[in-house]
């Protein structure tokens, strides 16, 4: 009797497990969530702990299995520390993005070690694969177990990626087999970023058997679909990419042209990437990205990454060396709306010194010099504010016009002191009116630019920052100084 119950239980298990190979496939694909704030903010892109690595490793320069692993925790903890303070000091700080490589060869002890290590830092964490996780030990472990432990590793963190809105992964069940699937890719908010996490390389194509099968697909028409949503939603993204080179299965221009092209239209906004570990900030790799610019996060190894801070309805990107972010340094800006840059057009300013923004550029009422552009104490009156025009088909360019009288514009005279050209009131309508605004930095007040004159390519400079009241306002030649600093503060 006891057979016969064994035999029809077993039946009906295998008859459940027969039905279930036939019908189940489970695809994990995540809901959209609330999405995250707006306003200023920041978040840290790093790459490359790659535990066990370290400066030494990237160097050729050999040292003990034992000194390398200690050498290395070291260094990954240096960096998080670093970051930790740099957050602590914000305390706007929401995400650390960690770009690829987490291990050296994704052994169990490796992936241990950076679950733990990971957890040190004090924002929320997402990260990628790299190709020392997921290319270089493709075949290179006992039943690829190495391969197998970062992809599902990746797989099992998706389920705990903050406000994630899309992941291209998925799970069928058969009879006696499992198979994970997908190419791990995933997106997420971020303030005001879809931010797409494209883990190696988007056109990777593994796969492994045995009862538990992975098979790593590639991505490149997820995140097409990806942008295509974002720019229906009018939506800036951030893309991810760990390996910027050297892609197999990458059909020749088709990726390149897809990243201009969502580029152009004013969509993507910039690409982080990270794989080699002595490159830090902005780079053009144009096989694979055309026009686009990326930026590296840098390694442990080498002590550095970037912060991003969002403020002014723009991204600031800087870069940190020797893990030392209160000497962050910029690297760029990147208007967070479709134009490359900010757009004024229309607005009301008023040009505040860098050095002291009670300090600005006037236009002089004295009668003695009644077309001089002139350095004095903020009144907030209309000779001291300028409504901004922007110059057709010219790039970034404006005219500064008097709110006083808007036939004035601020222009480049043909006067001269010292040999520097001044600067004057005047009703000129050619170039010498025309200045291009470059964005350098930002304040409390406002954004933080340059004016470099159209005519002459010379920048706006109060000379020998002499802020007196009354200072004549030149041209000169770029150097990088205070002096030729202004906030743009709208009225």
């Amino acid at each position: 009797m006891k057979n016969i119950v064994s035999r029809f239980l077993f039946l009906m298990v295998l008859l459940i497990s027969v039905f279930f190979s036939l019908t189940n496939k489970t695809i994990i694909f995540a809901t959209t969530q609330s999405n995250g704030s707006t306003g200023n903010y920041s978040f840290v892109v790093t790459s490359d702990p790659q535990f066990p690595w370290t400066d030494k490793t990237d160097n050729g320069i050999s040292e003990s299995e034992s000194e390398k692993k200690s050498r290395s925790l070291q260094l990954i903890r240096n960096q998080y520390n670093s970051i930790n303070n740099y957050t602590n000091s914000t305390r706007n700080t929401r995400m650390t993005i960690i770009n690829g490589d987490i291990t050296a060869y994704g052994h169990s002890d490796e992936w241990t070690t950076m679950k733990q290590e990971m957890q040190r830092l004090n924002t929320r964490v997402t990260f990628g694969l790299g190709n020392h996780d997921i290319e270089n030990n493709f075949g290179g472990t006992w039943m690829n177990q190495a391969w197998e432990r970062s992809y599902k590793n990746m797989y099992d963190a998706l389920g705990s990626v903050p406000n994630i809105l899309g992941s291209h992964a998925w799970r069928e069940d058969y009879f006696l087999t499992t198979k994970f699937a997908g190419s791990l890719s995933y997106s997420f908010r971020l303030g005001n970023f879809r931010v797409i996490q494209a883990q190696n390389y988007p056109t990777m194509n593994l796969h492994t058997s045995g009862l538990l099968k992975y098979s790593l697909t590639g991505g490149v028409n997820w995140i097409q679909n990806q942008l295509e949503q974002a720019h229906r939603n009018n939506e800036p993204v951030l893309l991810n990419v760990h390996k910027p080179d050297s892609w197999s299965n990458n059909t020749p221009g088709y990726f390149r042209q897809m990243m201009e092209k969502y580029y152009d239209n004013g969509t993507l906004k910039a690409v982080f990437v990270g794989h080699h570990h002595k490159n830090l900030g902005k780079h053009a790799s144009t096989t694979n990205f055309g026009k686009v610019p990326i930026y590296f996060s840098g390694s442990a190894s080498q002590q550095t990454y970037l912060i991003n801070e969002v403020r002014n309805n723009a991204l600031f990107i800087y870069s940190v060396q020797q893990n030392n972010w209160s000497n962050k340094k910029l690297v760029d800006i990147i208007s967070i709306d479709k134009k490359s840059t900010p757009e004024y057009n229309g607005a009301v300013v008023t040009l505040q010194s860098i050095i002291d923004p009670a300090v600005v550029v006037d236009w002089s009422q004295d009668v003695n010099a009644p077309s001089a552009i002139i350095t004095y104490r903020a009144k907030w009156v209309n000779n001291q504010r300028w409504i901004m025009e922007k110059v057709d088909n010219t790039q970034n360019t404006y005219i500064f016009k008097s709110v006083q009288n808007p036939l004035i514009r601020l222009a480049e005279s043909t006067q001269t002191a010292n040999s520097n050209a001044l600067t004057e009131a005047s009703t000129v309508t050619n170039t010498r009116s025309h200045w291009e605004l470059i964005l350098v930095d930002s304040h409390p007040n406002g954004l933080v630019v340059t004016l470099r004159n159209r005519l002459s390519q010379k920048f706006l400079d109060i000379p020998n920052a002499e802020l007196t009241a009354g200072t004549r306002l030149i041209t000169y030649r770029h150097k990088n100084v205070t002096n030729q600093k202004f906030i743009l503060n709208i009225q």
